[in-house]
């Protein structure tokens, strides 16, 4: 699924409180038949036993709720991206939002039960929404468009450096 790169991206680049950015490799593999190149980086990275796996077995609703509950015990925030082409589109653009604001990505075609429970589990207060027919989770910030996105991210760039935190980028993790 196209979804999966987006769903792992906010574990792979996030920022610390200070601004720093903390980089960590994503590849997307085909699990049946690897590329040389995937095979020799997942050696590097110790058989891949520090990976995360999203098989084709999971959809991407499934796998972004797993991912949201494995490695966030709370967040203020969740990106909702609606599962389908304009949902994607925004949500792609919407990525490193998450990333920056180091919160979880939802993937999914409606909010029903499975996603607002673990939304109030996570105790989320805002949802950034990217999608037309899909609502969003306590104070919404609705994407609709390219445009709503490229202001959105200009407005919260402008703001953390007005509040002295430095947008800096660390070399590669190990």
């Amino acid at each position: 699924s196209p979804f999966y790169p987006l769903i792992a991206t906010p574990l792979a680049v996030n920022y610390c409180e200070e601004g720093e950015q903390s980089v960590l490799p994503l590849y997307v593999m085909n699990l049946e038949n690897p590329s040389r190149s995937i095979l020799r980086v997942q050696d590097q990275l110790d058989g891949g036993k520090k990976s995360e796996i999203i098989g084709s077995d999971e959809t991407a609703k499934e796998a972004s709720i797993r991912i949201a509950r494995e490695y966030w015990e709370k967040s203020d925030a969740v990106l909702i991206i609606e599962y389908n082409e304009t949902g994607y589109n925004l949500g792609l653009l919407a990525t490193p939002l998450a990333s920056y604001m180091r919160i979880p990505i939802i993937v999914t075609e409606e909010l029903d039960s499975d996603v607002t429970d673990v939304l109030t589990d996570l105790e989320v207060k805002k949802t950034i929404v990217c999608g037309e027919n899909i609502e969003g989770f306590g104070d919404v910030l609705k994407f609709e468009s390219v445009d709503d996105v490229v202001d959105a991210v200009i407005d919260i760039i402008e703001e953390k450096l007005e509040e002295g935190k430095p947008l800096r980028a660390r070399k590669l993790a190990p």
